[in-house]
């Protein structure tokens, strides 16, 4: 398992964003055109550091753009709240299928209001910096 199935898994399985409404089908990485459920979380993966030959080693910048209905920002706001729980708490998690780990997860910040006309959403992005391999 990845570094991403990692991160997608922890959010995928926890509770507290289960009762939030986030379901594992509102998670995506890409494309979310297709995505019904609301509210819903992008995992935008950016490489910020090629690591070592045969090591991708990261560091990743993770953004999570989480969309929700108009014009409620409350929900919104917990669901990233709870996602930055979650993944501060996969520091040192290593997958023991295949010795893949998440070495280190720093949060370092989250931005303001913002609206997706396409989608009819409102949303905010939170960014952090992930380290393993």
């Amino acid at each position: 398992m990845t570094v991403r199935a990692i991160v997608g898994r922890a959010l995928a399985d926890d509770a507290g964003l289960a009762l939030l409404g986030l379901l594992p089908a509102g998670i995506v990485a890409g494309n979310a055109d297709s995505v019904q459920l609301r509210p819903f979380l992008v995992l935008s993966w950016q490489s910020h550091s090629p690591g070592f030959r045969g090591h991708a080693r990261g560091p990743w910048i993770l953004d999570l753009r989480c969309h929700d209905v108009p014009d409620d920002y409350d929900r919104l706001d917990a669901v990233l709240r709870r996602a930055r729980t979650v993944l501060l708490g996969l520091a040192d998690v290593v997958d023991e299928d295949s010795g893949e780990r998440v070495t280190e997860v720093h949060w370092t910040g989250t931005g303001g209001d913002l609206r997706d006309t396409d989608r009819g959403t409102i949303l905010r992005v939170s960014t952090f910096t992930v380290v393993g391999g």
